[in-house]
């Protein structure tokens, strides 16, 4: 009996946790709510994103070191796919212009991002609003998500 209680909770917090990967952000309904929430790796904030990625980790194939422009005076990194990441978050760009997305490990969103849907996309720049100290969470947790 405790074997069975042990596996049916196992089942159930299994289903909690998220696939790595790049989701849309979504707009929960009225009255269906959010299907799938997480919460953001700064601050508490609860973000609702599509059930499953459409962008998995395996095709983000880089995070570049903390790099600073001077120009604008501000601190950021480049996250990098495969051909087929590129192929995939530019089609869900010129498909839905005002998209969203979220960048996730399994139990928190790392980022949120959009993207200017005139442009063909190669990689993805974070953290030119973000300060120092928050960017180094961010890439921490990017390379961890792609060891």
């Amino acid at each position: 009996m405790k074997l069975s209680i042990l596996f049916f909770f196992l089942l159930a917090f299994q289903s909690q946790e998220s696939q790595p990967g790049i989701y849309v952000v979504t707009t929960p309904g009225k009255k269906t709510g959010c299907d799938n929430q997480l919460k953001m790796l700064l601050g508490n904030t609860k973000v609702c994103i599509s059930k499953k990625p459409i962008i998995v980790v395996d095709d983000i194939e880089s995070v570049t070191d903390i790099q600073y422009e001077p120009k604008i005076e501000a601190f950021y990194l480049d996250v990098r796919f495969s051909s087929k990441g590129m192929q995939t978050l530019n089609r869900a760009i010129r498909s839905f212009p005002e998209i969203k997305f979220a960048l996730a490990n399994s139990d928190e969103v790392i980022c949120i991002f959009a993207v200017d849907p005139e442009k063909e996309i190669h990689f993805i720049r974070i953290g030119i609003d973000e300060d120092l100290e928050d960017l180094k969470l961010v890439h921490s947790s990017l390379k961890e998500l792609i060891q």
